[in-house]
């Protein structure tokens, strides 16, 4: 009721001002004017003085109608603790808009999604009211239903308290939800533990209005399965997927690739893998890094360095340091040190830093083969490539090396640029 009053004297001292076609424009063309609000609002120091800005007339007004902006200041004072100002610069904000902003959905469930970010749940839901209040000219739909909901899933609220706003708000909006607003209470369910509720939820959405489930209902319970390790159920949810004829994303293909790989199946995971590239489904670094890792774990060197190889033909992954990483340790797992200072040397070739232990072990092994001079070469180029404690490691590592020492004038055939 009190959040009701203020909203209500505020809008009563609006002031006419020209009206964007969206509430947070995205200014494309910025003044200098607003550039300096923008850099004061990042570099203040004092909450007191970024709420002044917002509550202070300006001749920039526009600053207030920016979303980036908005956020930027409301994050930074709830970094100061200070929640009293983040009500003044909303308040602000509120009271600067026009009677057509006050009646858009867009508007109000913006502030609902902030209030939730910052974990004012209590101050999101009263928004979230106040919108409801003015139904009469502020049509509301599924849209205000999902921003509210969303706001107890970021601040992880997924217990019974989730399922009593699901069935309050539901009510209060009166407007037929549809399969966002239930995949939202499926991901409440899965995150609080509750998989055979989400299961069931799928499994009668139906009957709810003819609704039917779609590949992100159906990534929720793969995510969850995997997770717990259920795999009948995970195997069941695929099958649905399959048997629906729903085209499976990046997400589901890396999910069935774990669920193959956990299971040592890694050649049908490579399989797969070959399938989503067919279907013109890009694959990511997690769906390559996870079947070299699982080609490694079941002691197949040779499959895991060809799909790493693949993955740099192919070129979808921009950064594929880690599957170099995972195939090195791998072969110092296992023993085969002379291909692992081949892989070294590739490494190093391209500037990337593999984990010390992993070197270590290697280096250990090299020993162990004595090849001194050879675990010498990688301990040197390691030392010219570091600064630091990580430089100060490696001088350690080189002093338990036995003899013979490193020859200042020997040429190294690794880069160290």
């Amino acid at each position: 009721m009190a959040m009701r009053i203020i909203f209500t004297k505020l809008s009563k001292h609006l002031k006419p001002q020209p009206t964007p076609t969206h509430f947070f424009s995205t200014l494309t063309s910025p003044t200098q004017s607003f550039r300096s609000i923008k850099s004061t609002i990042k570099s203040q120091p004092d909450p007191e003085k970024i709420a002044h800005l917002f509550t202070s007339p300006s001749p920039v007004a526009t600053f207030r109608r920016h979303r980036p902006l908005l956020r930027l200041a409301v994050l930074k004072l709830y970094r100061y603790q200070r929640p009293e100002l983040i009500e003044k610069v909303i308040n602000s904000v509120i009271a600067s808009v026009s009677d057509d902003q006050l009646n858009s959905e867009t508007f109000w469930t913006y502030i609902v999604v902030l209030y939730g970010e910052i974990g004012m749940i209590g101050r999101a839901h009263q928004v979230f009211d106040e919108m409801l209040h003015r139904r009469k000219t502020c049509p509301v739909s599924e849209k205000a239903v999902c921003a509210m909901l969303e706001v107890y899933l970021r601040n992880r609220v997924c217990d019974s308290r989730f399922s009593k706003v699901f069935s309050e708000v539901k009510e209060k909006v009166g407007v037929s939800v549809g399969v966002r607003t239930y995949n939202l209470v499926m991901k409440a369910f899965c995150e609080g533990g509750e998989i055979g509720l989400a299961r069931k939820l799928v499994e009668k959405m139906g009957s709810e209005g003819g609704l039917e489930p779609d590949i992100e209902s159906y990534n929720l319970l793969l995510g969850a399965y995997l997770e717990k390790g259920g795999t009948s159920g995970f195997d069941w949810a695929v099958s649905e997927v399959l048997s629906k004829g729903l085209e499976g994303n990046l997400v589901t293909y890396n999910f069935r690739i774990m669920r193959l790989c956990k299971s040592k199946e890694v050649v049908k995971a490579k399989e797969l893998l070959d399938e989503m590239v067919m279907k013109g489904v890009k694959p990511n670094a997690e769906s390559y890094n996870t079947i070299i890792l699982w080609f490694c774990k079941v002691g197949d060197l040779e499959s895991a360095k060809k799909v790493l190889e693949r993955m740099v033909k192919d070129g979808y992954v921009l950064q594929p340091s880690i599957g170099y990483f995972i195939l090195l340790r791998g072969m110092v797992e296992v023993g085969e040190f002379e291909a692992g200072l081949e892989t070294c040397r590739e490494i190093l070739k391209k500037n990337w830093i593999p984990p010390f232990e992993t070197m270590k072990g290697l280096i250990n092994g090299l020993v162990q083969m004595s090849k001194v001079e050879a675990a010498n070469e990688v301990v040197e180029v390691m030392k010219k490539k570091l600064r630091g404690s990580a430089a100060d490691s490696w001088k350690k590592l080189e002093a338990t090396l036995p003899p013979p020492l490193v020859n200042k004038n020997l040429q190294y055939p690794l880069s160290v640029s």
